[in-house]
């Protein structure tokens, strides 16, 4: 909870003064998947998440009226080391999550495909935008 809710929470009180002062700013908030949907065995996680979700459509009601976006973005599993460790563990031991068997698409994304939404909604190709948020999850959430 310290971490992605008040970390989150604590950056963009400090950050929302100086867009108010500017008259215009963009945050992307990072929530999970675990912030549309629970998951199982992972309640503090998913409600944090849940918690990021919301601060992200309140601070965008609250601020729209001055100039400042505020959305988030909801990845499902992303390949970095710790999942490919989730990996080789699962071929180890033979657990299989059950969130492995819906992933539509078959894989983890890549970084590089989370950081290809934030570029969007970081630029002017997303400026009606404000209280969205943007799942990146290759289908896992259907």
């Amino acid at each position: 909870m310290n971490i992605n809710t008040k970390g989150v929470f604590l950056g963009m009180k400090h950050v929302l003064k100086v867009m108010e002062e500017q008259g215009h700013g963009h945050i992307i908030n990072t929530a999970s998947t675990a912030g549309i949907r629970s998951e199982h065995s992972a309640a503090v996680y998913s409600a944090s998440k849940h918690a990021v979700v919301g601060l992200t459509q309140g601070a965008a009601l609250e601020y729209v009226s001055k100039g400042i976006r505020v959305n988030a973005i909801c990845p499902g599993g992303v390949r970095t080391p710790l999942t490919d460790s989730v990996t080789k563990e699962m071929q180890t031991t033979g657990y299989v999550p059950a969130e492995i068997g819906v992933m539509r698409m078959g894989r983890f994304s890549e970084p590089n495909e989370i950081a290809n939404v934030v570029s969007f909604l970081a630029s002017d190709a997303s400026s009606y935008m404000t209280g969205t948020t943007v799942v990146v999850d290759g289908g896992l959430t259907l």
